[in-house]
């Protein structure tokens, strides 16, 4: 958990570090809509971090000597994590402009995903002979709802805020 927590932090770093990236929007000179070049500019931040994300985890895992299946785990998990709270981030900006408001978020993010995590890996993740043991009902009670809803939280926000971005350019 350690490792999850440390790489959801750099994640958020390079988010918050991005944030400034945001003004002017992306894509200026292209000849696509506003809502187009709104929605490319929260994406490319989104698929930014989820990608050093991803590779960090990589480089990592490999690194601390993990089994396999808790390295699969691992990197899931971050790359879950990373798209959930880059894109709350980029929204909260976009619809606060204040980058304390999409830090808090993208905490908020994090500390969601990785307490029910710890509870699927405390509860039931891995068998008895370290192999990662996967049962619908349990992912369905200690993950899937919470993953999902925040999922939607952070969709349902990027849309929002490229809407009201794009209207005011």
């Amino acid at each position: 958990m350690v490792q999850l927590v440390m790489i959801s932090v750099f994640g958020i770093y390079l988010a918050f570090r991005l944030l400034k990236r945001l003004e002017p929007v992306w894509f200026d000179s292209s000849p696509i809509t506003a809502t187009q070049r709104v929605f490319g500019t929260g994406l490319g931040v989104v698929i930014i971090v989820t990608g050093c994300v991803g590779l960090v985890t990589l480089a990592s895992s490999a690194a601390l000597r993990l089994r396999p299946a808790t390295q699969f785990l691992q990197l899931l998990s971050t790359l879950d994590i990373a798209w959930a709270a880059s894109t709350v981030m980029v929204a909260a900006y976009w619809l606060w402009s204040r980058v304390r408001v999409a830090l808090f978020g993208g905490l908020v993010v994090v500390a969601a995903c990785t307490v029910t995590l710890a509870r699927y890996v405390d509860e039931a993740a891995f068998g008895p002979n370290g192999g990662w043991r996967l049962t619908a009902s349990e992912l369905w009670e200690y993950v899937l709802p919470y993953d999902i809803g925040v999922a939607a939280i952070a969709i349902g926000m990027l849309f929002y805020a490229v809407r009201k971005r794009a209207a005011d350019l």
